[in-house]
């Protein structure tokens, strides 16, 4: 027996009218349960408990619940299906769903099904492809096979693209049985154009003079996941390309580093394309823009106390621990700080902190005016950026600081940990060499010492 039922959601409300139906998905026959106020069981029962829905009265194998929910002037309908086994075991499929995506030109992909049976027994497999949508585009390594005892029958699914129009294509894998309950495999296929994923349609640096803002980091990836050759260039030299060529492999995709050099630029607006080419994609091409903001304006600062006391600059790479009290400096001409962590473009970057009345902090400020701490403990250890979008009486302005958080505490390691060396009076030189490095990867001064 099992407990079903319909449960109130944005889908359902307690005033409608619920309509259950087995096996009769298009609704020909009368409902074997219409339940008219909630909660909606299947079999009926009372508010506190659902009456019990005995399985024994279908037959073994796969079946169907249809749920028809009437309002006063709509419906909708939900169908989802399920296997009755109380006399048989099942087979047991190693992925209920696949999914594939191919090209117009014709893209061949496999996916490997593992089937087995529920209580190891052995059985007679059939296997067929049923409710296709579009033709000639799955296959299947076996159309029949036997399931050993204990064992494991495997066949692959295999897919060809070719000369499918772009859309949605989906069939079911039946995996039938003379013992065991039917076993079912959805699969669907999704055909589109082969394009490069991950290229943004605009970067943005914002950094002060004389400083280097933080890097970008592109994810170039393709929607076929098959491998591809790409080329990157930049129409202006002041963007750094890392590397400006490689390949994606299969499934995969390929990080590439766009950092700026901005000596000998004066502060002003800068801009460029930034071309992806491929000869097994179409280009792509991205607008990379570039602001170097006059030295001095504004400036991210951190002091040791919540007064802050003798406040130094705030970042290049400076390393920080615990709670820290940042704010911006100076305060007159300020209408508004934004505080960004980790999106130096403020590319659909959502703020963690905004200060409309001076002073400005990183954290907010207290009821007597000193600065709350930020707990560098919400952020994991290593290189962070933080923002600062200051919006003044002449206009808006960006300061940019990198930092380190290092919280956990850094050790020394050695591999090997331990050396054995053997030699006699006659043995010549020799040497092994030990790897030395810090957990937290940080560089740090060490000695070595025989004891």
């Amino acid at each position: 027996s099992v407990f079903i039922f319909a449960e109130v959601s944005d889908l359902i409300s307690s005033s409608d009218i619920v309509q259950f139906y087995i096996d009769d998905p298009l609704q020909s026959s009368p409902p074997i349960k219409v339940e008219k106020i909630a909660p909606y069981d299947l079999q009926g029962g009372t508010v506190q408990n659902a009456s019990p829905f005995s399985t024994l009265q279908l037959s073994d194998g796969l079946h169907s619940l249809t749920v028809v929910i009437v309002r006063a002037a709509t419906s909708d309908v939900f169908t989802v299906e399920f296997n009755v086994a109380n006399t048989q075991s099942f087979l047991i499929s190693s992925a209920d769903t696949l999914q594939f995506v191919g090209s117009p030109a014709g893209d061949q992909s496999e996916q490997l099904v593992i089937v087995s049976a529920e209580n190891g027994q052995l059985s007679s497999l059939t296997l067929s492809i049923v409710d296709q949508v579009g033709a000639d585009w799955i296959s299947l390594s076996a159309s029949n096979g036997i399931l050993p005892a204990g064992e494991s029958f495997e066949f692959t699914v295999l897919i060809d693209s070719a000369g499918l129009l772009e859309g949605f294509y989906s069939a079911k894998v039946i995996i039938d049985s003379d013992t065991q309950v039917r076993s079912t495999v959805s699969v669907s296929l999704s055909v589109i154009q082969p394009q490069l994923l991950g290229i943004p349609a605009e970067i943005g640096f914002v950094t002060e003079e004389n400083q280097t803002p933080a890097s970008f980091i592109l994810e170039v990836s393709t929607t076929n996941r098959l491998p591809a050759d790409i080329t990157l260039s930049f129409s202006q030299p002041w963007l750094i390309l890392s590397p400006n060529s490689s390949t994606i492999a299969a499934s995969s995709q390929l990080n590439v580093v766009l950092s700026v050099n901005s000596a000998g630029l004066a502060p002003g607006d800068y801009s460029g394309e930034l071309q992806v080419t491929s000869p097994q994609y179409p280009s792509v091409t991205a607008l990379v823009s570039l602001t170097i903001q006059p030295s001095g304006l504004y400036t991210l600062v951190i002091s040791e106390t919540s007064n802050r006391a003798n406040p130094i600059p705030f970042g290049n790479d400076q390393t920080v621990f615990g709670s820290i009290y940042v704010f911006v400096e100076p305060e007159t001409g300020i209408n508004q700080v934004e505080f960004y962590i980790d999106s130096p473009t403020l590319l659909n970057a959502i703020p963690i902190k905004i200060e409309r009345v001076a002073p400005f902090d990183l954290a907010g400020t207290d009821s007597i005016g000193t600065a709350l701490p930020f707990d560098t403990a919400s952020l994991s250890d290593g290189n962070h950026v933080l923002t600062s979008k200051i919006v003044s009486t002449s206009g808006e302005f960006l300061s940019v600081s990198s930092f380190i958080v290092a919280n956990e505490i850094s050790a020394i390691q050695s591999n090997p940990s331990e050396l054995t060396l053997f030699s006699t009076p006659t043995s010549n030189a020799f040497s092994e060499s030990v790897l030395i490095s810090t957990t937290d990867g940080f560089s740090t001064t060490a000695s070595i010492i025989l004891q």
